[in-house]
């Protein structure tokens, strides 16, 4: 008995995990969001592009071959820019935030509802992804200014983000579909007016993506000082 006792004083303690710095995740959040924002300027002015040109052919103008071409030119590469820059912009968020959780995990912060997991998985599950990311993103800031509080005041910044976010979305679905009604994703467009929609959604989304990207740049900046100075 008095050896168990002993064996069990001798063995070395378990390592509680601690809160870490971001590092690099924050230069890489906020380079992929700038180039997000860029993406979404190129592709926006290549949409009001195509959709003068289209316009023009559908309505019977004279258009040469040579502006028709240069619309399948820029429409292609923006598009790949875009999905590019998307992709990254996603990745860059989801281990920022994932972190941020993380770390107010490790503190036991009060309020927290939310595992890091879930604080960016929620975006990935329909339905749910309407308000869930929202209230992660919530429960971040307050714990990243008063751990030790759960009734912070989060700035409406992040529920102009959410606003933003939402809208960019709904457009987008609207543009997907009407591109696919159009034949805009194969050869040959069957439907003009479907694509023009299309065009026009995407061109109304641009600025909403612009705006929704400049705030997740400012709140996820002012988070990071709040970590360092509440949290490490």
């Amino acid at each position: 008995m008095q050896g168990e006792v002993e064996a069990t004083a001798g063995a070395p303690p378990v390592a509680q995990e601690r809160p870490r710095a971001f590092g690099a995740l924050w230069p890489f959040l906020r380079y992929a969001f700038i180039a997000s924002i860029v993406s979404e300027v190129l592709y926006g002015l290549s949409c009001a592009h195509a959709y003068i040109v289209l316009k023009n052919i559908y309505d019977g103008a004279d258009v040469s071959e040579a502006s028709a071409g240069l619309v399948d030119l820029h429409q292609g590469l923006t598009s790949i820019l875009y999905f590019i820059v998307m992709v990254v912009a996603i990745v860059a968020y989801c281990r920022f935030f994932y972190r941020a959780m993380k770390n107010l995990t490790a503190v036991n912060a009060a309020g927290l509802r939310t595992t890091p997991f879930w604080a960016v998985g929620y975006f990935f599950v329909p339905i749910v992804n309407l308000w869930k990311p929202l209230g992660a993103v919530r429960q971040i800031w307050r714990g990243s200014f008063d751990p030790k509080a759960a009734d912070v005041h989060v700035p409406s910044m992040i529920g102009w983000w959410w606003f933003c976010w939402l809208v960019q979305n709904f457009l987008g679905n609207i543009s997907f579909r009407m591109q696919m009604k159009s034949g805009g994703f194969g050869e040959e467009i069957v439907d003009f007016d479907a694509y023009l929609g299309s065009l026009t959604a995407d061109m109304i989304s641009a600025p909403f993506a612009i705006a929704g990207a400049m705030f997740v740049l400012q709140f996820s900046a002012r988070i990071k000082l709040a970590q360092d100075e509440n949290v490490l």
